[in-house]
């Protein structure tokens, strides 16, 4: 599979699938700020055609789903490791941790935007 990273509105990162052509995706991250933390969340979007239905399913999602867990336990760490004083207007004294309600949508507290 060959990912192109493309410019998406609202996406602090965003990538399209170019081959192999049955897989029509794309897949980003955006942050939103929420009262006194940000929410990042994942988002895949696309299709899969002919025999990357099965393929998607039972050996691409799996694979995506595990680097996606490691890359937001090393989000998670690294919250954990320096707190609120790594965000922007923040003093250090708030609560830290990372928050999962969903697989894909995860609130990083303490961290608000802007």
């Amino acid at each position: 599979m060959i990912w192109q990273e493309i410019a998406r509105p609202g996406a602090i990162r965003a990538f399209h699938v170019t081959w192999p052509e049955e897989l029509d995706a794309q897949h980003w991250f955006e942050l939103q700020p929420v009262d006194n933390a940000t929410v990042l969340r994942h988002i895949v979007d696309g299709r899969a055609f002919g025999a990357y239905m099965a393929i998607w399913t039972d050996k691409i999602e799996p694979r995506h789903d595990l680097i996606l867990k490691a890359l937001l336990d090393n989000v998670e760490a690294a919250v954990a490791r320096n707190g609120a004083s790594g965000c922007p207007g923040t003093n250090g004294s708030a609560e830290t941790g990372v928050r999962r309600p969903s697989q894909n949508i995860f609130t990083l507290p303490g961290c608000p935007l802007g």
